[in-house]
């Protein structure tokens, strides 16, 4: 954690400023600490990252477990993954990617949350190719993931500035109206019951007129592809939800108080075999979409 990310930060729990000690810093940044409100909600900073205390989804990517799996050695837990995913996806990905740049590059944003940044794929695209002053602030529930994605971009960028805050992104211990994006590869769908809940939050940390950008995958309508992800949610008691076909993420994001967004397909294709994927169903079709939607 750097101090700057401070004043952007307040106590998940009641929503009062947060207050910081140091107990280890290494070069302007803070490797562990403490934050706390006045209330004394207290978290802790390990290994440099602000932990709130969130728990990892069963049924989604458990991290911590993948991590000990492979006896912590991150890079060949991204070496594994790459090697699963079809050869098309990788390059449809890379789309997608691309037009998250293109809308950096445009926005010149200052500070911009990363909602669910998982094992960092766009974070480390986005270092490499945008505005070397953007301050990125990275978030997944999971504090294992965020811990190594830590020791992969200091490792690879020495000099940048990133905070990595383990949270809930339903409840972000952010302040109101103060980030200049909201960014998301992938991750709001995968809040699945959470993501109207993902979505009215990203509002609610945005600056007024700047934009959510998140990215999706989706099976059409009432197709054999969405009753299989559906049902495969159900075996994790999660009824009723549903943001992989286009007007479920439509209604989604009217729920979730953006009525005012576009959908713009980058790629699409009919899925293979994937072991580590849900979506895209292998068979059926499938879009890899940007969404964009402005408070």
């Amino acid at each position: 954690m750097y101090s700057e990310l401070l004043e952007f930060l307040v106590c998940p729990k009641c929503k009062h400023a947060l207050h910081l000690t140091i107990d280890e810093g290494k070069d302007d940044e803070i490797i562990t600490g403490t934050v706390f409100c006045n209330d004394n909600h207290r978290f802790q900073i390990r290994n440099g990252v602000v932990d709130f205390n969130s728990v990892e989804q069963e049924f989604a990517n458990n991290w911590s477990e993948l991590h000990k799996e492979y006896e912590n050695d991150y890079d060949k837990v991204d070496q594994e993954i790459q090697s699963r995913m079809p050869e098309l996806l990788k390059q449809q990905q890379k789309l997608v990617i691309e037009k998250f740049k293109d809308f950096l590059i445009k926005q010149k944003p200052n500070f911009v949350l990363d909602i669910a940044t998982g094992r960092g794929d766009l974070i480390r695209a986005l270092l490499e190719d945008t505005d070397p002053n953007i301050n990125y602030i990275c978030t997944d529930l999971s504090y294992d993931v965020l811990m190594y994605d830590r020791l992969k971009l200091k490792k690879r960028y020495p000099n940048k500035r990133i905070n990595f805050i383990a949270c809930d992104a339903s409840n972000l211990p952010i302040r109101n109206n103060s980030m200049d994006a909201v960014i998301s590869f992938y991750g709001i769908a995968n809040m699945a019951d959470k993501t109207v809940g993902g979505i009215k939050d990203a509002k609610r940390v945005l600056k007024k007129n700047a934009s959510l950008l998140n990215s999706v995958m989706y099976v059409e309508e009432n197709s054999e592809a969405q009753k299989i992800i559906e049902e495969s949610f159900k075996e994790y008691g999660i009824n009723g939800f549903s943001f992989f076909t286009e007007p479920n993420i439509r209604d989604t994001y009217k729920e979730g108080s953006f009525p005012q967004m576009t959908i713009e397909v980058v790629a699409e294709g009919i899925g293979e075999y994937n072991e580590l994927d849900l979506v895209p169903v292998e068979g059926h079709w499938y879009a890899l979409a940007i969404i964009d939607s402005k408070k």
